[in-house]
């Protein structure tokens, strides 16, 4: 009987090495379906409520989910949030970052060859897996498509090896990624989200994550194909189907009209999390949703977006506000500084046509706060226009504390009426304009001591601003007297030649006639 028992074990075991375990991010009640199970719960459940504790941007809508951030991806605003700076578990939405990273630094055309290392710390049985083995193999487009479809977390820790070469050197490369993008609130400690408490995000950093994703073309592609098949691999023969998980994406109870794509997750400790990005009317969304339960990650999404897209609409601003006449209407001072010569033509500012603000649906600019944020630096020759225009700051638009967009505003620098331009560097400073106007302002000089200093730096501001180095004109003064002193003692010296050669002559001469009368007495 022990022989017969020990024999069906070892069938069993061999079974799951044959067939690839697959472990479902979203967890529901043995026998039911995910729909059923929803409908039962949503039946004894009790419906939100905004808690004390919580923050939210908006009263009219009212969610489950304890982390919500909707951000306008083209804009960077956030059009709806709820706790969104709130520490919490990011569970497999962690992969956002990771097949970002995998698209921007590995060669899509190689190979992914897994170690014992990238395996190890993973539970086949119950962590989302595709059954990889020590040694095998899978070009770089099956492990993304393994990533980003079916979560798989041993793919995870491959591409990272394959990016950094080992994970904790990936996790530092995903700290500084998302603290290059302004995540305050983020620490990643591996490439999956398996949970550890040293790995954490907030909904609004990780919108920031998926926004900053989306614009890799390889990895919006992943999020769009709805079934993928690894053919089979050097230590499998059978095919691995990969069929997407975002259900919002997929036919399901909870399609919805215009998502793109996104990303599911699920620990016990994050709960349900869930990124997904969205696009109608002009608008693209990407929602985040952290520690849901029962779902509620999907219904709460849908819901936000819905708020979103139902509210908002993009409006252009340059026909909607003054800034530029403004702006050029406190310059006027500074124009007399550079216009010394009454040659040059007048400054001019204007904003970027093509940057678009959110504001409510019918709304208008008119309801936002304007707010001109001037540049530290103006730099000049910012494509696609000349080398006379640079972005001399941004226009930021508010409503209440939430800046709905911004917008560069940019200069033209004068020049002068002929057909020539006025030399400029190529980096010109506010602070700089600030010390010529004041030095504009300055006492005028009453002595003739004073005057010939003023005359004398009067000569150096203008040349400094043609940048024209007083030091070369100096040096360009000093060969040029050189060269007149130079040309003057030749001078000099040819006239002495001449007189000399004079001299002997009328010697030669001289002797010759005296050589000459001496013939005629001796004759």
């Amino acid at each position: 009987m022990k022989r017969l028992f020990t024999l069906f074990m070892i069938g069993i075991l061999s079974l799951s090495f044959v067939f690839p375990v697959y472990a479902e991010e979203d967890i529901y009640t043995e026998g039911e379906s995910p729909e059923v199970a929803a409908e039962s719960e949503s039946e004894t459940e009790a419906p939100p409520e905004i808690k004390p504790d919580d923050e939210v941007s908006t009263e009219d809508i009212v969610l489950y989910s304890e982390g919500v951030a909707v951000i306008d991806m083209d804009t960077g605003a956030v059009l709806y949030s709820k706790n969104m700076n709130r520490r919490l578990y990011p569970a497999s939405i962690t992969k956002v970052l990771t097949g970002y990273l995998a698209c921007t630094y590995l060669d899509l055309n190689g190979e992914i060859t897994f170690t014992q290392e990238a395996l190890d710390g993973i539970d086949i049985w119950m962590d989302m897996n595709i059954g990889m083995e020590e040694g095998e193999v899978l070009s770089t487009d099956q492990a993304l498509h393994a990533l980003m479809m079916v979560s798989a977390n041993e793919v995870a820790c491959g591409l990272a090896e394959a990016v950094s070469g080992s994970v904790p050197a990936f996790a530092e490369l995903m700290n500084k990624t998302a603290a290059g993008i302004g995540c305050k609130d983020t620490h990643f400690t591996n490439p999956n989200g398996l949970h550890d408490d040293n790995h954490y995000t907030t909904a609004y950093d990780m919108a920031q994550i998926a926004r900053l994703a989306y614009t890799n073309k390889k990895f919006r592609s992943l999020l769009q194909e709805p079934a993928y098949v690894i053919e089979k691999t050097n230590k499998k023969e059978e095919p691995i189907e990969l069929i997407q998980q975002h259900k919002m994406y997929m036919d399901s109870e909870y399609t919805y009209e215009g998502c793109l794509g996104g990303k599911t997750g699920f620990t016990s400790e994050a709960g349900s999390t869930l990124v997904t990005y969205a696009e109608r009317n002009g608008l693209r969304l990407v929602c985040v949703t952290m520690k849901a339960q029962n779902w509620h990650h999907y219904t709460d999404t849908i819901q936000a977006l819905d708020y979103c897209f139902n509210t908002y609409a993009k409006t252009s601003v340059t026909d909607q506000t003054d800034l530029a006449l403004r702006l050029k209407a406190e310059v006027e001072d500074w124009q007399s500084v550079w216009n010394f010569d009454h040659r040059i033509n007048s400054w001019n500012f204007f904003l970027n046509s093509g940057k678009l603000v959110d504001v409510r649906v019918n709304g208008s600019l008119a309801e936002l706060t304007e707010t001109f944020v001037p540049a530290n630096t103006v730099a000049l020759g910012v494509p696609p226009y000349d080398s006379y225009t640079g972005q001399c700051g941004t226009v930021e638009y508010y409503d209440g504390v939430r800046c709905m967009g911004s917008v560069p505003v940019y200069m033209v620098l004068p020049k002068l009426a002929s057909d020539t331009t006025l030399s400029l560097n190529a980096v010109m400073s506010n602070e700089r304009l600030m010390a010529m106007l004041e030095a504009k302002e300055q006492q005028m000089p009453v002595s003739a001591k004073d005057s010939v200093n003023a005359a004398a730096k009067s000569l150096y501001g203008r040349l400094l601003r043609m940048e024209i180095s007083p030091v070369w004109v100096a040096a360009c003064a000093a060969v040029i007297l050189i060269l007149i002193l130079m040309f003057s003692i030749f001078l000099h010296t040819m006239r002495r030649r001449k007189r000399r050669k004079n001299y002997e002559r009328l010697r030669r001469k001289r002797l010759e006639e005296k050589q000459r009368k001496e013939n005629e007495r001796t004759l």
